[in-house]
């Protein structure tokens, strides 16, 4: 799965005491048509093959909380990279001065208005929106199978994988032209989850003098 930059991610959660001078920040959502689509790609789970395929799910398969992951633009990216390194460097004035999410989110994430234009385009789906986060770089919402592969312009289907069952999106989902450039990704279309790595512990090393 494609993910976001840890540093990007990160500073969504830095506060701030300092005032931080208001950016002008650019609309980038123009008028969406739900018949032109792009794919986002890398999404398709390494187990969801046809190999493993049991099936398409019912329609009215439900999902309580998919988010929608919003990116920056590739001026604003340039920018916080710049901010990021700014707050850990001792000899400037951005030294730890931290943003709250709603600083970041005026300087560095989707508009306010784009933002309703995203909402809007879920809800104009079917989908409930659930919230969205205050720095404005996520939307989650709530929907069915039958009301992704009608937005999304993917199937879920069910997928037998070392012994477990696992429901996931056949194919990397689909978004309006007009929203490709503010949409990173997906999270919760499928149920596959990360497993921790087992690290083989090491015997402890003693040196004997003498």
């Amino acid at each position: 799965m494609r993910l976001l930059s840890t540093r990007w991610v990160s500073a969504t959660f830095l506060f701030c005491a300092a005032t931080v001078p208001a950016f002008a920040q650019r609309d980038r959502v123009a008028a969406i048509d739900s018949r032109q689509t792009v794919a986002i790609t890398g999404h398709v789970r390494p187990g969801a093959n046809s190999a493993n395929d049991l099936g398409i799910v019912a329609d009215s398969f439900a999902f309580s909380g998919v988010t929608m992951l919003l990116k920056p633009s590739v001026a604003q990216k340039t920018d916080l990279e710049t901010l990021l390194g700014e707050q850990q460097d001792p000899n400037s004035p951005q030294y730890h001065h931290w943003l709250t999410p709603e600083q970041f989110a005026d300087r560095f994430a989707v508009s306010a208005s784009d933002l309703t234009e995203i909402r809007a385009w879920l809800e104009s789906q079917g989908f409930t929106v659930n919230g969205s986060a205050r720095a404005r770089n996520w939307v989650t919402f709530s929907g069915t199978a039958g009301q992704v592969r009608t937005a999304l312009g993917t199937e879920i289907h069910r997928y037998a994988v070392n012994g477990e069952t696992h429901y996931a999106n056949a194919a990397n989902p689909q978004v309006p032209v007009a929203l490709a450039t503010v949409v990173a990704g997906f999270r919760g279309l499928d149920d596959f989850r990360l497993k921790p790595r087992l690290r083989k512990p090491v015997a402890p090393q003693m040196t004997v003098s003498g």
